[in-house]
């Protein structure tokens, strides 16, 4: 149940987060980019912060901006907002770590990169 709740705070925070710099007055990140994509963004994120193993008495979150080369490969990546807790914001960046990837941008997305700020939700819990 975790799991899911993970998946979908994950999915649900990607939109929140677009909403809320466009508010703030930033552009809104992955503007442009099919919902097919920012899903099967959110699930690889997911399913890094699922495998991280994390263990902690309290949960947070930690919002990361990171952003991702055409060819999927992740090139930068940092903290935005830290969730207070050095453990937290270290899982969080794992899963978007420098070097990693994602699967190459779609033909219909002309973009040459990418630069996406995701709030990663840890709740607590064994």
């Amino acid at each position: 149940m975790r799991h899911l709740i993970l998946l979908a705070a994950c999915i649900l925070l990607m939109s929140a987060a677009g909403r809320l710099q466009a508010r703030e007055g930033f552009e809104p990140r992955f503007q442009g980019v099919s919902p097919d994509y920012q899903l099967t963004l959110a699930r690889i994120i997911y399913r890094r912060m699922r495998s991280s193993g994390y263990r902690t008495l309290s949960g947070g979150v930690a919002t990361v901006v990171f952003t991702v080369e055409r060819s999927g490969t992740v090139s930068a990546s940092t903290i935005k907002m830290p969730s207070g807790s050095p453990y937290i914001d270290a899982l969080a960046l794992a899963a978007v770590r420098v070097g990693s990837t994602f699967p190459p941008f779609p033909p219909d997305l002309k973009a040459d990169r990418l630069t996406a700020t995701v709030p990663l939700r840890f709740h607590s819990g064994p």
